[in-house]
């Protein structure tokens, strides 16, 4: 890339000064704005198209919003020494429904309608690649309230984005994608600890929230749980009965059962025995 030339006198030209933030305006619309008031001689500049998009992405600072829970983008360990920027869940709430009314509105109607119980969080996980969709590739975690409505649920452009993760780093996070969601859950316990503050209308109420599940699909699924999947002879990590090849004990079942009463649920005592089983099996000759 070539240098500035400096003037006459020797000394380097002036930078073009940068665009202030707009706030509660979108880039997509600023710039749509600037490129018609250009198209139009009414904005005399000698930027070009492709540095007005730079400069308006530049001038964004929405790394130093600062809400009640913290600064609205944060960088979370994810193990093995590697950090990422993460958007924080209870500031992002909070600061969508402040510089939204629609949205608060809608939290506010998610909130009364659960009445004393917390509102349901989803976690969802999916493969990223830019400028190939048809790429496999391990990386973007979104997140929705399960008591939006369905028209938000039904669009994933409704779903605030949590982190944007490239695969080059979770692949140094010891196992992987399943170490990577462990760090995430216990980002989320505290984030909603206190709860998010929502005012709308006149009103101002507490809303609690509660994980409640991944959704992913079955490749996903897999890496969340850090497991052989359909692959594996336990096919299914809800129930522990179900076993799809080798010999069946009493109480297996096969993927043939059409019973659903037959099929058994895991639950915390059995993971704990699962853990300690397998803590007392692995000695320094399997590592």
């Amino acid at each position: 890339m070539s240098r500035r030339a400096p003037d006459a006198a020797g000394a380097a030209a002036p930078k073009r000064p940068r665009i202030p933030y707009v706030p509660k305006v979108t880039q997509s619309a600023l710039l749509r704005t600037l490129l018609r008031l250009k198209e139009n001689n009414l904005l005399h500049t000698d930027a070009s198209d492709r540095q007005l998009r730079r400069q308006i992405a530049a001038s964004s600072d929405i790394d130093k919003i600062d809400t009640p829970y913290g600064q609205l983008m944060q960088a979370m360990d994810v193990g093995n020494a590697q950090f990422v920027d993460v958007v924080h869940p209870a500031a992002s709430l909070f600061h969508l429904a402040t510089v939204s009314a629609a949205f608060a509105g809608v939290m506010m109607a998610c909130a009364d309608a659960a009445g004393n119980d917390p509102l349901r969080l989803i976690i969802y996980a999916d493969g990223l690649t830019p400028g190939n969709v048809f790429r496999p590739n391990s990386g973007r975690k979104l997140l929705a309230i399960a008591n939006f409505p369905d028209y938000m649920l039904w669009r994933s452009a409704c779903w605030p984005i949590f982190a944007v993760i490239r695969v080059s780093i979770i692949s140094l996070v010891a196992a992987g994608t399943s170490g990577v969601m462990r760090r995430v859950l216990r980002y989320f316990i505290p984030a909603f600890a206190r709860g998010v503050m929502i005012t709308h209308g006149g009103r101002t109420v507490q809303v609690n929230v509660e994980f409640n599940g991944f959704l992913a699909d079955l490749v996903e699924h897999k890496e969340i749980s850090h497991c052989k999947g359909t692959s594996g002879a336990r096919c299914c990590i809800d129930c522990p009965n179900v076993l799809r090849t080798g010999t069946r004990s009493e109480g297996d079942i096969g993927l043939e059962c059409r019973d659903r009463s037959e099929f058994a649920q895991v639950d915390d005592a059995l993971i704990w025995d699962i853990v300690d089983r397998l803590a007392g099996s692995i000695t320094w000759h399997h590592l």
